[in-house]
This record gives structure tokens, sequence and C-alpha cells, in this order.
């Protein structure tokens, strides 16, 4: 039997609690998303980390972080490095969902895995 198919290059961010994923026809299909969504889709969402508490579920879209556009794992990654190198304490991630959009903050403390 053959493994499920899912979205390629899946990037966890650390400290977070969840994972990325750039979105591809796997990933369109498996999450039911438009051919012109734009943005990055979430993969995965640790149980009882800060995704979770912050209602994050595999299949949201995110759209933006500190309010610049996203569309691969590597923006994301690059705009929380920014941030961590500004010292910001938090940052802020535009989620898409069935419900609408909306901003959520997320703590940049430990967020490194340090």
């Amino acid at each position: 039997k053959k493994p499920a198919a899912r979205p390629q290059g899946s990037v966890p961010l650390d400290g977070l609690g969840f994972t990325v994923a750039a979105i591809d026809d796997v990933a369109r299909q498996k999450y039911n998303l438009t051919e012109g969504q734009k943005g990055v889709v979430v993969t995965q969402v640790a149980q009882d980390g800060p995704a979770a508490d912050r209602g994050l579920r595999p299949g949201d879209v995110i759209t933006e972080v500190q309010q610049s556009d996203v569309s691969t794992p590597a923006d994301v990654r690059r705009l929380l490095d920014a941030a961590r190198a500004q010292h910001r304490r938090s940052v802020l991630f535009l989620v898409q969902n069935a419900d609408g959009m909306r901003w959520v903050p997320f703590p940049l403390d430990g967020a490194d895995g340090k």
C-alpha cells in the first residue's frame, strides 16, 4: 500500500508548534484549496503547542507574516528570522480558513529552540 500523498517540502516551525508547506497540487487536493490560493498551508499542528492553543488546524493557510506576503516555507522562515534579529517579542500571522481570515500573534520567546 502506497503512503498517503502529502505536500512536498513541509517545514516545521520550531517552538511555534506547527509545520507548513508550499501550496502544490497535492496540498490543493488534500485540503480542498482553490487553484489561485496564495500562501503556505499548515500541514501539522503539535498537540498542546502554541499553534493548537491559538486554534490552528491542518489545512489552514498562512497568507502573511508580519504584514508581508508569503508563498513558500522559506519566506516564513526568513520573516521569522528577521523578527528575531530585531528582538521582536511576537510575530503576526494572517491565517485563512473556512471561518474567514484572522491575525494570530505568536510569542517568539524560545521559538528558535534555545
